[in-house]
């Protein structure tokens, strides 16, 4: 259980590190362009690897398949690491208040998409090949054949729009070309701030503890439902879904409302949704579209937190270097996302949870779920409790903070500490949570090991 619960994470780990992405891609332009050609540098790479996965995906060890992706998204992480920096050029055009509008529009489409490869998965994923016994279709296309559909969809969609995008010059003309010894010292005169350091700050609290995961929803969805793909697909599709609805709700009703408040009831929404558990765990009625349901409902608030990141960011970024200080809040904000992760399922060691499944699912076994479900909603009420305070109210507030914010080393050293402190521990506790021979350590969230180290 806590090997599935971070696998998703350690795919999307290159995310965390995209600021160094952003710092070569400011310093290096090709064909005086800053960003389509790392678009489709990127692209390309990724297009290669699933090349690679479509031949050689159905005999891979799981640990090795899990790395594979990860390394697929790496390459993601260079075209979108760019895509982030126009898109952050095209918003300082747009109109005070309105300014959001183009970056959560792109964010939609992204969402979208997702839920059409939700639909990819119910329907054409759902074969004996990919589900537990007696589940599914009779027919269904195995992991090989899905990268296969998949570079079918891309190539003749992705081209097209790489070739006949064109990238606005006027928006970089004039622009110096910054050094990435330029770049490191000015995201070293940023990091002086005390702005920045808040919203780090605001981060663990917020998406850490106050965002905290009930992973409950692997143990019950993967192991106890034993659900098949077209519920996980069904399930794909509604996270999505609710992500959309939390950012389409925020550009129209809370661009411009107190961002406090707005965290305050998202915190009490994912306490009480996180709580829901409750009825599967301690009650005979287990229904897999009521645990989707609950799944897919706290992805709204991430729809939510993600644009409350961005626009703050947005805010913040000096002229120029949009990118870089896009990329190195974000990134931080992603290593944070990773912990919560990270931080979940440590906390199912106590509780001995990372075991249960249909087989061994009985009284003892709901009690320590039951615990550990109460530990997590009052992990989230006291995460919002300490942490709203440090990330501004509104944008106005925000650039209040920004000028007197002053510029203090011990600020700029107790950042950067922070940050790699976020980065490195969770990239640890990932790669020992996949890999067979330590995923059942304690500290990952393991029951112990038998041989070996045990903590």
């Amino acid at each position: 259980n806590n090997t599935c619960s971070v696998s998703g994470s350690v795919v999307q780990l290159a995310w965390n590190i995209k600021i160094f992405i952003a710092f070569f891609c400011e310093a290096y332009w090709v064909c005086g362009l800053r960003r389509k050609p790392y678009m489709i540098g990127g692209w390309v790479g990724g297009v290669g690897i699933l090349l690679f996965l479509a031949f050689a995906a159905d005999s891979l060890a799981f640990e090795s398949y899990i790395f594979l992706c990860a390394f697929f998204e790496f390459f993601m992480m260079i075209a979108d690491a760019n895509a982030d920096g126009y898109t952050v050029q095209l918003s300082r055009l747009e109109h005070p208040e309105t300014r959001g509008h183009i970056l959560s529009n792109g964010q939609l489409c992204r969402f979208f998409m997702s839920m059409f490869a939700g639909v990819v998965q119910s329907f054409l994923l759902n074969g004996p090949t990919t589900n537990p016994p007696g589940q599914g279709f009779d027919w269904g296309l195995t992991i090989s054949q899905m990268f296969w559909l998949i570079l079918g969809i891309i190539c003749p969609t992705l081209l097209p729009a790489l070739y006949y995008f064109r990238e606005k010059k006027s928006l970089s003309s004039g622009v110096h070309r910054v050094t990435m010894g330029e770049q490191l010292r000015e995201v070293w005169e940023v990091l002086h701030n005390i702005t920045v350091f808040f919203i780090m700050i605001w981060s663990l609290g917020f998406i850490v503890l106050a965002g905290a995961t009930n992973r409950v929803s692997v143990i019950m969805e993967g192991g106890i439902l034993q659900m098949s793909q077209l519920l996980f697909g069904i399930d794909n599709i509604s996270t999505y879904l609710m992500l959309c609805i939390g950012i389409w709700i925020f550009k129209t009703y809370l661009l411009n409302y107190n961002w406090r408040i707005t965290q305050v009831w998202t915190t009490i929404l994912v306490a009480g949704l996180n709580l829901l558990w409750l009825v599967p765990i301690l009650s005979s009625w287990r229904n897999a579209y009521f645990a989707i349901f609950i799944d897919s409902s706290e992805q709204f608030v991430q729809g939510i937190t993600q644009v409350l990141v961005s626009m703050a960011v947005i805010e913040l970024a000096p002229q120029n270097l949009e990118a870089t200080t896009y990329e190195l809040i974000i990134s931080v904000s992603n290593a944070f996302i990773t912990l919560n992760v990270v931080v979940s399922t440590q906390l199912m060691a106590p509780f001995q949870l990372a075991d249960i499944d249909a087989d061994n699912d009985d009284a003892a076994a709901n009690e320590r779920m039951a615990q550990y479900t109460f530990l997590i909603s009052g992990i989230n009420i006291l995460g919002a409790c300490t942490s709203i305070w440090f990330f501004p109210r509104s944008r106005e507030q925000c650039h209040e903070w920004k000028l007197a914010g002053g510029h203090k080393r011990s600020v700029a050293i107790s950042a950067l500490v922070f940050a790699i402190l976020a980065l490195a521990y969770s990239l640890v506790a990932m790669v020992l949570t996949v890999l067979p021979s330590t995923a059942c350590l304690k500290f990952v969230g393991g029951n112990g090991c038998a041989n070996g180290p045990d903590f």
